[in-house]
Protein backbone atom coordinates (compact mmCIF):
# COMPACT_ATOMS: atom_id res chain seq x y z
CA UNK A 1 0.00 0.00 0.00
CA UNK A 2 0.92 3.32 -1.02
CA UNK A 3 0.59 6.24 2.20
CA UNK A 4 1.19 9.77 0.99
CA UNK A 5 0.23 13.09 2.68
CA UNK A 6 -1.26 16.23 0.77
CA UNK A 7 2.02 17.65 0.52
CA UNK A 8 3.47 14.60 -0.79
CA UNK A 9 0.86 13.81 -3.59
CA UNK A 10 1.47 17.47 -4.87
CA UNK A 11 5.23 15.78 -5.44
CA UNK A 12 4.19 12.49 -7.26
CA UNK A 13 5.39 12.22 -11.05
CA UNK A 14 2.96 10.50 -13.33
CA UNK A 15 5.58 9.72 -16.37
CA UNK A 16 5.26 5.79 -15.43
CA UNK A 17 1.35 4.57 -15.83
CA UNK A 18 0.45 1.64 -14.97
CA UNK A 19 -1.38 -0.35 -18.27
CA UNK A 20 -5.07 0.99 -17.61
CA UNK A 21 -4.97 1.69 -13.54
CA UNK A 22 -2.31 4.52 -13.59
CA UNK A 23 -2.29 7.58 -10.41
CA UNK A 24 -4.80 10.15 -12.35
CA UNK A 25 -3.46 13.59 -13.31
CA UNK A 26 -6.16 15.49 -12.06
CA UNK A 27 -7.71 14.55 -8.44
CA UNK A 28 -10.95 16.03 -7.25
CA UNK A 29 -11.84 15.73 -3.60
CA UNK A 30 -15.58 14.34 -2.66
CA UNK A 31 -16.68 16.18 0.60
CA UNK A 32 -19.60 13.30 2.09
CA UNK A 33 -21.19 15.25 4.10
CA UNK A 34 -24.49 15.64 1.96
CA UNK A 35 -25.99 13.12 3.61
CA UNK A 36 -27.42 11.82 6.23
CA UNK A 37 -25.48 9.85 8.91
CA UNK A 38 -25.62 9.01 12.51
CA UNK A 39 -22.83 10.92 13.68
CA UNK A 40 -24.35 14.67 12.48
CA UNK A 41 -27.84 13.32 13.98
CA UNK A 42 -26.51 13.18 17.47
CA UNK A 43 -23.82 16.05 16.94
CA UNK A 44 -26.70 18.85 15.35
CA UNK A 45 -29.89 17.41 14.96
CA UNK A 46 -31.23 14.11 13.17
CA UNK A 47 -31.36 14.37 9.30
CA UNK A 48 -28.59 17.05 9.39
CA UNK A 49 -26.50 17.37 6.34
CA UNK A 50 -24.07 20.53 5.19
CA UNK A 51 -26.56 21.44 2.60
CA UNK A 52 -28.35 23.09 6.47
CA UNK A 53 -25.09 24.84 6.40
CA UNK A 54 -25.32 26.09 3.03
CA UNK A 55 -28.91 26.65 3.02
CA UNK A 56 -28.56 29.34 6.37
CA UNK A 57 -25.21 31.00 4.38
CA UNK A 58 -26.13 34.87 2.89
CA UNK A 59 -25.85 35.48 -1.17
CA UNK A 60 -22.21 37.11 -0.82
CA UNK A 61 -19.67 36.60 1.34
CA UNK A 62 -17.94 39.15 3.69
CA UNK A 63 -15.85 39.77 0.42
CA UNK A 64 -18.45 40.86 -1.85
CA UNK A 65 -18.60 37.28 -4.04
CA UNK A 66 -21.42 35.72 -4.72
CA UNK A 67 -21.81 32.06 -2.61
CA UNK A 68 -21.92 29.12 -5.45
CA UNK A 69 -24.88 26.97 -4.70
CA UNK A 70 -25.65 23.82 -6.17
CA UNK A 71 -26.29 23.35 -10.27
CA UNK A 72 -26.83 20.64 -12.30
CA UNK A 73 -27.06 18.19 -9.24
CA UNK A 74 -29.26 20.13 -7.14
CA UNK A 75 -29.21 19.42 -3.54
CA UNK A 76 -28.85 15.99 -3.73
CA UNK A 77 -28.57 13.34 -1.27
CA UNK A 78 -25.26 11.14 -2.13
CA UNK A 79 -26.37 8.14 -1.10
CA UNK A 80 -28.71 7.87 -3.83
CA UNK A 81 -27.76 6.41 -7.05
CA UNK A 82 -28.77 9.51 -9.89
CA UNK A 83 -26.40 12.00 -8.42
CA UNK A 84 -23.48 10.07 -7.73
CA UNK A 85 -23.64 8.56 -11.92
CA UNK A 86 -24.49 12.32 -13.00
CA UNK A 87 -21.01 13.25 -10.94
CA UNK A 88 -18.90 10.47 -12.65
CA UNK A 89 -19.89 11.93 -16.19
CA UNK A 90 -19.24 15.19 -14.83
CA UNK A 91 -16.12 14.79 -13.51
CA UNK A 92 -15.19 12.56 -17.34
CA UNK A 93 -16.35 15.77 -19.31
CA UNK A 94 -14.75 18.17 -17.14
CA UNK A 95 -11.53 16.32 -17.40
CA UNK A 96 -11.31 14.87 -14.02
CA UNK A 97 -9.20 11.79 -13.93
CA UNK A 98 -10.66 10.56 -10.63
CA UNK A 99 -11.77 11.42 -7.65
CA UNK A 100 -10.48 11.38 -3.54
CA UNK A 101 -13.13 10.74 -1.26
CA UNK A 102 -12.67 11.73 2.65
CA UNK A 103 -12.71 9.09 4.63
CA UNK A 104 -13.36 9.29 8.95
CA UNK A 105 -12.64 6.43 10.77
CA UNK A 106 -12.53 8.05 14.76
CA UNK A 107 -11.31 4.78 17.00
CA UNK A 108 -13.85 5.88 19.19
CA UNK A 109 -14.85 3.38 21.48
CA UNK A 110 -19.06 4.94 21.78
CA UNK A 111 -18.92 5.62 17.95
CA UNK A 112 -16.85 3.05 16.14
CA UNK A 113 -16.29 2.06 12.67
CA UNK A 114 -16.88 4.31 9.78
CA UNK A 115 -18.53 7.42 9.78
CA UNK A 116 -20.03 9.00 6.75
CA UNK A 117 -19.43 6.20 4.17
CA UNK A 118 -23.09 4.98 3.14
CA UNK A 119 -22.14 6.24 -0.12
CA UNK A 120 -19.30 4.46 -0.59
CA UNK A 121 -21.05 1.35 0.26
CA UNK A 122 -23.35 2.08 -1.92
CA UNK A 123 -20.83 2.79 -4.63
CA UNK A 124 -19.69 -0.96 -4.15
CA UNK A 125 -22.83 -2.40 -4.92
CA UNK A 126 -23.96 -0.14 -7.86
CA UNK A 127 -20.44 0.74 -9.50
CA UNK A 128 -21.23 4.81 -9.13
CA UNK A 129 -19.39 6.46 -9.60
CA UNK A 130 -17.65 4.70 -12.06
CA UNK A 131 -14.53 6.52 -12.76
CA UNK A 132 -11.04 6.32 -10.73
CA UNK A 133 -11.20 6.52 -6.90
CA UNK A 134 -8.79 6.50 -3.81
CA UNK A 135 -9.26 7.42 -0.08
CA UNK A 136 -8.42 10.14 1.62
CA UNK A 137 -8.54 9.79 5.70
CA UNK A 138 -9.58 12.96 7.64
CA UNK A 139 -7.78 11.47 10.97
CA UNK A 140 -8.55 15.13 12.99
CA UNK A 141 -11.05 15.76 15.30
CA UNK A 142 -14.42 17.52 14.36
CA UNK A 143 -14.56 20.87 16.53
CA UNK A 144 -17.21 23.61 16.46
CA UNK A 145 -14.72 26.46 13.58
CA UNK A 146 -17.53 25.88 11.05
CA UNK A 147 -20.42 25.36 13.49
CA UNK A 148 -21.11 25.95 16.52
CA UNK A 149 -24.77 25.16 16.72
CA UNK A 150 -24.98 21.70 18.24
CA UNK A 151 -27.66 19.67 19.35
CA UNK A 152 -29.65 21.07 22.22
CA UNK A 153 -29.19 17.46 24.47
CA UNK A 154 -24.95 17.54 23.04
CA UNK A 155 -22.38 17.67 26.15
CA UNK A 156 -18.55 18.58 25.05
CA UNK A 157 -16.63 16.21 26.60
CA UNK A 158 -13.77 18.66 25.63
CA UNK A 159 -14.08 22.47 25.40
CA UNK A 160 -14.97 23.30 21.46
CA UNK A 161 -14.46 19.53 20.36
CA UNK A 162 -17.52 17.89 18.97
CA UNK A 163 -15.60 14.28 17.87
CA UNK A 164 -12.26 13.66 19.29
CA UNK A 165 -9.89 11.62 16.53
CA UNK A 166 -8.21 8.32 18.61
CA UNK A 167 -4.87 6.47 17.53
CA UNK A 168 -5.39 3.19 19.16
CA UNK A 169 -2.50 1.13 20.61
CA UNK A 170 -4.32 -1.88 20.11
CA UNK A 171 -3.46 -3.86 16.69
CA UNK A 172 -6.77 -5.55 16.69
CA UNK A 173 -8.44 -2.16 16.41
CA UNK A 174 -5.56 -1.06 13.50
CA UNK A 175 -6.21 -4.06 11.97
CA UNK A 176 -10.04 -4.07 11.92
CA UNK A 177 -9.57 -0.71 9.72
CA UNK A 178 -7.43 -2.00 7.50
CA UNK A 179 -9.61 -4.93 6.65
CA UNK A 180 -12.74 -2.78 5.99
CA UNK A 181 -10.49 -0.80 3.74
CA UNK A 182 -9.53 -3.33 1.49
CA UNK A 183 -12.76 -4.19 -0.29
CA UNK A 184 -12.16 -0.62 -1.38
CA UNK A 185 -8.39 -1.29 -2.56
CA UNK A 186 -9.14 -4.30 -4.16
CA UNK A 187 -11.63 -2.38 -6.45
CA UNK A 188 -11.08 -2.28 -9.81
CA UNK A 189 -11.28 1.49 -10.37
CA UNK A 190 -9.18 2.09 -7.32
CA UNK A 191 -6.01 4.75 -7.74
CA UNK A 192 -3.10 2.58 -7.63
CA UNK A 193 0.95 3.55 -7.87
CA UNK A 194 3.46 0.84 -8.62
CA UNK A 195 0.90 -1.86 -8.37
CA UNK A 196 0.37 -0.61 -4.06
CA UNK A 197 -3.54 0.93 -3.53
CA UNK A 198 -3.20 5.05 -3.09
CA UNK A 199 -4.26 6.24 0.57
CA UNK A 200 -3.93 9.44 1.33
CA UNK A 201 -3.63 11.16 4.52
CA UNK A 202 -4.65 14.58 6.50
CA UNK A 203 -1.73 15.02 8.58
CA UNK A 204 1.96 13.20 8.41
CA UNK A 205 1.54 12.17 12.45
CA UNK A 206 -1.07 9.17 10.93
CA UNK A 207 1.18 7.54 8.89
CA UNK A 208 2.32 5.57 11.99
CA UNK A 209 -1.00 3.97 12.66
CA UNK A 210 -1.13 3.06 8.88
CA UNK A 211 2.50 1.57 9.20
CA UNK A 212 0.57 -1.10 11.59
CA UNK A 213 -1.78 -1.98 8.38
CA UNK A 214 -0.70 -5.75 7.59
Amino acid sequence: MTIVSQEQHNNIKTDNREENNFLPRVLAFVFPQFHRDSLNDRLWKVGFTDWDNLRKAPETNRLGYKIPRPTELGYYNYTELEPRRKQGELAKQYGIDGLVFHHYWFNDESHPGPNMHQPLMNMLKDGHPNVPFALHWCAIKWTVTWNADVAPDFKFAEPGVLQKQYFPDDDEKVKEHYNWLRQFFHHPNYIKVDGKPLFMLYQKKVGATCSRFT
